[in-house]
């Protein structure tokens, strides 16, 4: 057989790379990706064509196996073993790098020769030039890895990055997503929720600049986990944008991946006046290198920038957008990572050695991250972690230096919200502008026009030429220089018609007046000086009313950093007790954590912490919306900002500064007006033509009139048909409004996010706020969503005789201690209050079975019994706990009667657990997780608006057909036994089965995923941080009425924002004609003051028709329902109280029932728990 004949039928076998047959030397060299194709399939195909005798060479030249292929009793050698391991038994692996800045085949030949020259345990290496792909084989050893062999590639000029690494012959491999960002671990348990339950996942990690996944290689793919990948972390439910990076790999931008060099600068501007500023400052700031994202809030007047500090720096950017004729300043310049930011005000440095002393000084700290010190400004700009070093540490260091260090005020954000400055800027602009404006009405009503101060010179013209001259600049410099840097970065906004308004009325009135003196003209001249005044007068009206009503939407905002106390008490207790010895009144700003802050009754909280001594009620109604106040007493949560009522507390600080409750509620009430509605898209295509359609219009206006002017037709009585043509095209140009059209969606949805934090519900920006309302499905976790997520053990029923109850309840609490899953931690709970101790048994080879159960081994349960007892206990025990799945894979079969019991308890609702001890059936245990008070009130509501309600749940089909049952929820959409990595399908499935909106209502790890793959995820607020973090909109308080809420709510913002653009644009579109003269026919025009009149009102309505949604109520129906909800809790526990009275003069009990229902009742109303009763 030729050598061309093997190397036809092996090279074409999809994997293999290249085939080298020496006939001569009697060997053959393949190249192949070993998770394409194993060694055993080109062995198979070899075998095809002949009988041969082949050798398996390891890297040296030298047989590592070698075995006769004609033998017929030759029992074949796995390959996949042998040739994984070479003659030393060191582990061979494979690996795949991308490689960018190929451009010929001499690149590929220096990197094939390079790399094994330069690392010894190299065993092969291919480069492929049109896949950008080098496959390297080698031995693996200590402190050489797949970066080992980057650094040697890039050293050669070449950009690499790492693809895949795996065994050479095994199924596990490790893929490595390239971010472009340095990741933290604090965005590592959001990775593990959304990545870990998904199929051939078994780990993931953060890497240098990379996310590292090891999966199984015949499970899952690189391409797949990349699109797995952008699927699920896209926070706006559309797949994350993919890129090929520079060294060729895919890169994937994730939304809450954090980088260490990526800076998040915030930042005030002022000037901006319409859609069209926005659009500039956006696409011109984008351009800058360095510059990732930028956006700009016209109503808020900030801008939120992400930028890389290395190729351009916060200054840059500051100048960048003042020259276009803006005023910014700089509000916030910090990194995205774990650390704090802190903005110091220092006194008393004189020199740059100053500054260099108090970096040099503060960079010694422990827990300090960056320090930066400017001496013009007198700030210092700090990035720690609170975790290690606190504020008050930090100022008496620099105190100690000898400089005096204060924290400012936070006057100024207040200010910013309220536009103070902006809307004093304006005030005083008109003020001008008028005193200017009325004396040139007295003149042209006043002065006659025939009266002359020399030949060709009139009176009244002349008059009006000197006030209205001063007033160019007065009063129309704000519009010119902001046009004229416009039109410099190519593009036009508001101020460019204005400008162009202002300037021609009166550059025409200069050059009539000129012409009349020149030419010693004898008839009176029509000027229009006080069209350009009149037209300054009432823009500067418009604009200063208008930044009122824009400092009302976000008065919501403004009121929740006023809710933050200003001060707080911290007190040092005696140690062992809690006597205060020593007590000191110090500003919020330096408070620590595990600080002691004593609250009296009346004041506000000043931090989040937890209760270690007193009791009282707190009033939460400012965050939560809840007007009942809240018990507390030791061990209870406090967030800052809400007011004890009643007792004296005492409070460890868990929260303080940007880490507390109320302050991530601001910031998230911040991104959320700083972000854009999908719809606003529309408002930018318009705006990004408006100006220069106008402008072409008003050409079109000032010909036409003079076409039909030259025509003989009379145009005006008063005017000749230039003048007229004139003022009609002025008019067009002033009354032409952008600006209603960009406040329309950022005023509704700014006014609209505010009002849903005041009610308790966090929208997370426009997109969520616009999706909510076209909600079709909704979808309900049932654990802790749906139900309390507090379950309790209701009932232990013993099998085996082998174990008594006791026993089987220390084992089954030990075994469950090791467990994160609520249920776990009831059946834990249960056992240590049963036992009495904190401390159970010992949990080894523990092992936890997504959505069936855990196995592991429990010992030392010794101390947990008397030794008189005469209870049998073993050294250690082997512990199956889960549902029947579980134990119908240890081989256990349940008998009828237990299965008869199980069910019973299923279909009141409970959960049961199986317990197997040593591989026998022990016990049962029935877990009851009580409904929510508001749960079928809540769903009835969904459901009579047209919303389909499913319920997804882990729980077997009975569990969950019983809760949904109560909940008022169909038993045909109840999905049950659903594994956490199938919440996702499930619902995928319903959004492509309906073609509508689906929403995810969920509170656990478990539940992330589900809520990013739908178009709006619900979170419970007392849930975890993972299911919060990937939620669109959070619930703060724990009611499902919030649901409905939020969609309401969704649904007027939507509606308003509606109303607003299409006034905006009937607005324009009749006014514009108006102005242009289609009705002077009839006898009706706009005069330009006029049109600056019209065009001040428009703008003026649209931000007051987004300030009626501060009027907004809840629907009545959802009023009623829980009105409704009210009265049947009081009759609940009216019926509780007769009964516990009626069982008080009971001595003896019928039965156990009787006993255990007192004991039910002196609980539920000792705990004061609405949900209890």
């Amino acid at each position: 057989v030729s050598t061309q004949s093997t190397g036809d039928v092996v090279g074409k076998l999809e994997g293999v790379i290249s085939v080298k047959v020496s006939l001569e030397d009697c060997e053959a060299a393949v190249r192949h990706y070993p998770n394409v194709i194993t060694s055993v399939t080109i062995e198979t195909a070899i075998n095809t064509i002949g009988k041969f005798k082949c050798q398996l060479k390891n890297g040296s030249g030298q047989p590592a196996i070698s075995y006769d292929w004609t033998s017929p009793n030759f029992d074949t050698p796995n390959l996949a073993q042998a040739s994984g391991s070479n003659v030393f038994g060191t582990e061979l692996r494979q690996c795949t790098i991308n490689v960018e800045g190929m451009t010929c085949h001499s690149c590929v030949s220096v990197i094939q020769d390079s790399v094994p020259e330069k690392l010894s345990n190299v065993r092969s290496t291919v480069v492929s030039l049109r896949d950008k792909l080098a496959t390297i084989e080698y031995t693996a050893q200590d402190s050489f890895s797949v970066f080992t062999i980057c650094k040697v590639i890039s050293d050669l000029g070449f950009v690499t990055f790492p693809k895949t690494d795996a065994p050479l012959h095994g199924n596990t491999v490790r893929f490595y997503v390239e971010t472009g960002k340095q990741l933290t671990e604090s965005s590592k348990k959001m990775y593990d929720a959304l990545l870990s339950p998904l199929p051939g996942i078994n780990d993931i990690s953060i890497g240098e600049m990379c996310l590292i996944l090891e999966g199984q290689a015949d499970v899952i793919s690189f391409e797949e986990i990349t699109a797995l990948v952008s699927s699920t972390m896209t926070r706006q439910k559309k797949p994350v944008k993919q890129k090929r990076s520079k060294s060729g790999t895919v890169e994937v931008e994730l939304h809450d991946m954090t980088d260490a060099s990526q800076r998040r600068l915030l930042v005030g501007i002022q000037g901006m006046s319409c859609a069209t500023c926005v659009n500039a400052i956006e696409t011109n700031v984008t351009k800058m290198v360095g510059v990732r994202s930028v956006k700009v809030n016209l109503v808020g007047e900030k801008g939120e920038i992400e930028y890389l500090p290395n190729e351009v720096t916060s200054r840059d950017i500051e100048d960048k957008i003042n020259s276009m004729g803006f005023i910014c300043t700089i509000i916030q310049d910090g990194k995205h990572s774990g650390f704090t930011e802190l903005i110091v005000h220092v006194t008393g440095m004189t020199c740059s050695s100053c500054t260099s002393s108090i970096e040099r000084l503060l960079s010694q700290l422990e827990g300090i991250k960056e320090v930066s010190v400017v001496l013009t400004t007198e700030m210092a700009k700090i990035q720690y972690d609170n975790n290690v070093i606190g504020v008050r540490t930090i100022l008496s260091a620099i105190r100690n230096a000898g400089f005096g260090a204060e924290i400012p005020s936070k006057d100024t954000k207040m200010e910013a919200l309220s536009h103070r400055k902006t809307i004093n800027s304006w005030r005083l602009t008109f003020v001008l502008c008028l005193m200017l404006a009325a004396p040139s009405m007295v003149v042209m009503y006043a002065v006659p026009m025939h009266k002359e101060i020399i030949v060709g010179l009139k009176l009244r013209p002349f008059l009006l030429f000197v006030i209205a001259t001063p007033g160019q600049y007065i009063g129309g410099r704000k519009f010119f220089v902001t046009a004229w840097k416009s039109i410099l970065h190519k593009s036009a906004n508001m101020d460019v018609l204005i400008s162009l308004g202002g300037l021609i009325s009166y550059m025409y009135s200069v050059a009539v007046l000129l012409h009349a003196a020149l030419t010693l003209q004898t008839q009176p001249v029509e000027v229009f000086f006080e069209t350009s005044l009149m037209l300054y007068t009432f823009v500067s009206l418009g604009r200063w009313i208008e930044n009122i009503a824009k400092g009302q939407t976000s008065a919501a905002l403004s009121t929740l950093l006023s809710m933050q106390a200003q001060s707080a008490k911290i007190v040092t207790l005696e140690p062992g007790t809690m006597d205060v010895v020593h007590e000191e009144n110090i500003d919020i700003e330096y408070v620590q954590k595990e600080d002691i802050v004593k609250i009296v009754p009346g004041a506000k909280v000043p931090v989040d912490g937890v209760v270690i001594y007193g009791k009282s009620t707190v009033n939460e109604a400012m965050l939560t919306g809840e007007s009942m106040p809240v018990k507390k007493e030791k061990g209870s949560t406090v967030m800052g900002g809400t007011i004890n009522a009643q007792g004296l507390l005492l409070v460890k600080a868990t929260h303080v500064g940007a880490d507390a409750s109320l302050a991530q509620i601001v910031k998230l009430v911040e991104e959320a007006q700083t972000s854009k509605a999908p719809i606003q898209q529309l408002a930018d295509k318009i705006s990004g033509y408006f100006v220069p359609v106008v402008v072409v219009l008003s050409c079109l206006t000032f010909i036409i009139w003079e076409i039909i002017g030259h025509s003989g037709i009379m145009v005006d009585d008063h005017y000749t048909h230039e003048e007229w043509a004139l003022l009609a095209a002025i008019s067009v140009l002033v009354i032409a409004c952008p600006c209603s059209l960009g406040l329309a969606t950022p005023t509704a949805v700014m006014v609209g996010t505010g009002v849903g934090a005041q009610n308790g519900i966090l929208i997370k920006g426009g997109d969520p706020l616009e999706t909510a309302h076209k909600i079709g499905i909704c979808v309900f976790d049932k654990t802790g969503t749906v139900t309390l997520g507090k379950p309790n053990v209701n009932r232990v029923i013993q099998l085996s005789k082998d174990i008594s109850q006791l026993l089987a309840i220390a084992i089954a609490g030990s075994a469950e201690s090791a467990s994160e899953h609520p249920l776990g931690k009831a059946i834990c709970s249960h056992a240590q209050q049963l036992l009495d101790v904190e401390q159970l048994g010992t949990v080894g080879d523990f092992l936890a079975i997504p959505g069936k159960g855990i196995k592991c081994t429990v010992t030392n349960i010794h101390h947990l019994f008397d030794l008189s007892s005469g209870i049998s206990i073993k050294e250690s025990y082997r512990v199956a706990i889960g549902n029947r799945t579980l134990i119908d894979e240890e081989g256990i079969s349940l008998d009828s009667d237990t299965e008869t019991t199980m069910r019973e308890s299923e279909e009141r609702g409970h959960t049961v657990v199986i317990m197997a001890v040593d591989g026998k059936l022990s016990t049962i245990l029935t877990i009851s997780d009580p409904i929510k008070k508001d749960a079928a009130s809540a769903v009835d509501l969904l459901r009579s608006w047209g919303i389909k309600v499913f319920l997804l749940t882990g729980d077997n089909i009975r569990t969950a057909t019983a809760i949904a049952k109560e909940a008022n929820i169909p038993r045909e959409r109840i999905f049950a036994g659903v594994l956490p990595k199938q919440k996702v399908s499930k619902v995928r499935a319903l959004q492509e089965k309906y073609k509508t909106k689906v929403a995810m209502v969920g509170d656990g790890v478990n539940d992330s995923p589900a809520l990013v793959q739908a178009d709006v995820g619900i979170a419970i607020g007392t849930g975890t941080d993972v299911a919060i973090e990937a939620a669109d909109i959070v619930l703060i308080k724990d009611s499902l009425f919030d649901v409905p809420v939020a969609i309401h709510l969704s649904r007027v913002t939507v509606r308003r924002i509606r109303i607003n653009f299409v006034w905006a644009l009937l607005y324009n579109v009749l006014g514009i004609p108006i102005a242009a003269g289609v009705l002077k026919p009839f006898g009706f025009t706009f005069k330009p003051f006029v049109a600056a009149a019209a065009m001040m009102c428009s703008s003026l309505c649209v931000v007051i028709s987004s300030l009626l949604l501060k009027l907004y109520k809840k629907p009545a129906d959802i009023q009623s329902a829980e009105e409704k909800l009210k009265h049947k809790i009081l009759s609940l526990r009216r019926v509780a109280e007769r009964s516990l009275d009626k069982l008080k003069r009971s001595s003896t009990y019928k039965s156990r029932e009787d006993m255990e229902g007192r004991e039910f009742i002196l609980r539920s109303l000792s705990s004061d728990s609405e949900y209890d009763v």
